[in-house]
Parts: structure tokens; C-alpha cells; sequence
């Protein structure tokens, strides 16, 4: 299976071999193409994210004679459209979108070229599906749940920090994921008696400047809900929690590997690998409408017993039994 990696909206030159079509020998048709569009300038987990993707395709038989992977990124919500849109000239035969930013902007791109997400916010709230049983239009595919566990995340940090009191939450108000779990986590917070204030940045230009306030409000710890900026700016954010000795959660198993104290989601990876199942029944003749959105049965916590140990933290034994892995 060949990939085709491109950054920006450039035109792609050239075709790709005829190959055989196997269920009809006299017939013929050009290699698949699948566009799998990218946000922003990347992080350490969008390999990673890749490659199961990929991986699960092989798994289901596709390879370098019988399809292309067109991965090209770009940026802004209008990039975003005009790349998806720009693949589709190409000839895509499905676009794979790998967040709800994404799926968005492939939703504004096309209503007919069938697209499977990976959202994190609720597919059915954003208006890309109409529910999940029965998603209607071309879209379908696997939804993360990442907001949804505000309130486990918070529960497991007050069970760190018996006298937490004051969380500030980092998030970004232009991509839809991060809203909805910005209101997950106020509405737990307010059960838990918890206080947060909520730190929006849209630009990473704008991270030094809220990571001094966030220093001066004197916080127990801070929650930071995935987004394109957060993900893109990873070592900024640990390096901030690092300097100001505030414990950082997470709902991203990279942010834990990298040194942040705990996260608590869903596998990522396997969620991409899940993805190429629907790829492959889309270009086997399922109609994305008929294919139900699938939910993620098994959530990870992950703790980093060393970074707990600097901040001076001791993890109690009925929480180090939970975690599914702990890093010392």
C-alpha cells in the first residue's frame, strides 16, 4: 500500500497503475485512493496514529498495488475544507478524518464522498450524524468518548489531592472537541464541589502568556482537554507544569509518557485501526448511512509514578491498582 505525504493544499501529479479487480477478472479499475487529510504541524502520536491505520488496512488486505494513502495537512478551518475538497479532485474515494475538527471540515467539503471520523466530541451534537445507531448522509465511523470522562478524570485527581480546590482548565473555544469538554468538565466539577476557571487559547502564541496567569492564580492543578493546539505544542505544556510544579492531567496517554502526571481516555491507536474496518466495508459497497458509529468499550489510566514523586505527590494503592499502566 502506497502513501502519499504532502504538506499544504498542492496538487498531486500523476496516476496510478490499473489493477486487476479480482471478483471480476475482465474488469479493471484503478487503485483505491483514500484521502487522510492532517491538522496543524503534527505531534509524536500522529505516527503513531497513522501507522495503526495503516496497519489495519494491510490487515484487511490492502496493499501497493490496490490502493493509495493520499496524507497531506493543513491548518486553518478554510485550509482544511480546500484540502479535503483538493483530494477529492484527486479522485478519493473515502476521506478518513481523524478528529471533529476534521470531519467538519470534510463535512463542508463533500455531502456525497463518504467520510470516516474519529470524533471526540458528540458526532450527533456537531450535526455530523444524525444518531449513532443511524448516522444518515455519508459519514460514519468511531467517536472517543474524551468528553464524556471529565468527570472520572476529576474524580481520580481528588482522590490524588484529598485538598483539591481551585483546577484550571486549558482548552481551545474553536475546536468542538475541546468545547464540549469544557462543559463535561464544569458540570462535573460542580458536582465534585470543585472550583475551575477555564483558560481558552486559540493561538499557541498565546500559551506564554496564559500559562502566567494560570502561575499566578495559584491553582492545585491544572486540566488540560485535548485540542489541534494542545497536541501541537506538548513540550510548551509540560514545560510549563515542570516550572510551576503543577500537576498536569490529561486525557492523552502521550502527555503521561512525556512526563505529565495522569490521563485517563480512550486507546487513540486503536480507535485508527478500528477506522480502517470502515474503510474497508465503504469501498466493499456499505453505504456510511448504514453503518452504525462505533463507541470505545475499554478507557486506559495512566499514571507516571515519577512525575508524582517530584511534585511530591504519593499515589495511594487503590489508585495504583485502577491504573492499567504505571510509569516509574
Amino acid at each position: 500500500m502506497r502513501y502519499l505525504n504532502r504538506r499544504g493544499v498542492i496538487g498531486l501529479i500523476g496516476g496510478a497503475a490499473a489493477w486487476p479487480l479480482v471478483a471480476q477478472g475482465q474488469q479493471t479499475r484503478r487503485p483505491w485512493r483514500i484521502a487522510f487529510p492532517e491538522e496543524g504541524a503534527g505531534f509524536a502520536g500522529a505516527t503513531k496514529r497513522f501507522d495503526a491505520f495503516r496497519n489495519g488496512l494491510r490487515e484487511l488486505g490492502y496493499t501497493d498495488d490496490n490502493s493509495t494513502i493520499d496524507r497531506r495537512i493543513a491548518n486553518s478551518r478554510n485550509e482544511l475544507v480546500a484540502l479535503c475538497q483538493n483530494m477529492i479532485t484527486q479522485g478519493a474515494n473515502v476521506i478518513v478524518a481523524g478528529s471533529s475538527n476534521l470531519a467538519l471540515a470534510a463535512q463542508e467539503a463533500t455531502k456525497t464522498v463518504p467520510i470516516v471520523i474519529r470524533a471526540a466530541a458528540d458526532p450527533v451534537a456537531a450535526g455530523l450524524v444524525a444518531s449513532l445507531a443511524r448516522p444518515g448522509g455519508n459519514i460514519t465511523g468511531v467517536t472517543s468518548q474524551a468528553a464524556d470522562l471529565s468527570a472520572k478524570r476529576l474524580e481520580f485527581l481528588k482522590q490524588l489531592l484529598p485538598q483539591l480546590h481551585r483546577v484550571a482548565i486549558l482548552f481551545e473555544p474553536n475546536a468542538a472537541a475541546s468545547r464540549n469538554s469544557m462543559r463535561e468538565t464544569e458540570a462535573a466539577a460542580y458536582i465534585l464541589g470543585i472550583q475551575i476557571e477555564g483558560f481558552g487559547v486559540n493561538r499557541a502564541a498565546d500559551l506564554s502568556a496564559t500559562f502566567q496567569s494560570i502561575a499566578s492564580g495559584r491553582f492545585d492543578a491544572l486540566d488540560v482537554l485535548a485540542s489541534p493546539i494542545v497536541t501541537g505544542n506538548r513540550a510548551h505544556i509540560l514545560d510549563f507544569c515542570s516550572q510551576a510544579r503543577i500537576p498536569g492531567i490529561f486525557q492523552e496517554r502521550p502527555f503521561v509518557e512525556a512526563g505529565g502526571l495522569f490521563s485517563y481516555g480512550p486507546n487513540f491507536e486503536r480507535l485508527f485501526h478500528r477506522m480502517a474496518y470502515f474503510v474497508d466495508r465503504i469501498l466493499k459497497g456499505a453505504k456510511p448511512e448504514e453503518l452504525p458509529l462505533e463507541q470505545p468499550t475499554k478507557f486506559e489510566f495512566v499514571i507516571n509514578l515519577k512525575t508524582a514523586k517530584a511534585l511530591g505527590i504519593e499515589v495511594p494503592p487503590t489508585l495504583l491498582a485502577l491504573a492499567d499502566e504505571v510509569i516509574e
